[in-house]
């Protein structure tokens, strides 16, 4: 906690470093505006075999920006990558 209030504080002496509230790395990556342009081609025929799934992403990313409860979303369920107890 004292490295995180030291960093803080260097931070706002800088007039070119912003704080930013990142959940992680992973959500930065999922939220990487132009990630499906660049894992796919134009034309890819794994673009189209994986549409469902990126619309996923788009739900999932929606719902965690508006700290919605993504678990709810039926997509994300239907995946089963939520484990219900």
């Amino acid at each position: 906690m004292r490295e995180i209030i030291r960093l803080k504080k260097i931070c706002a002496k800088r007039k070119n470093v912003y704080e930013l509230n990142i959940i992680s790395f992973e959500y930065i990556l999922l939220e990487f505006k132009y990630l499906i342009e660049w894992i796919y081609a134009e034309e890819d025929d794994f673009r189209e075999k994986r549409k469902h799934i990126i619309n996923v992403r788009s739900k999932l990313i929606s719902a965690i920006s508006c700290k919605e409860d993504y678990k709810t979303i039926d997509e994300i369920q239907d995946l089963k990558l939520i484990k219900n107890p």
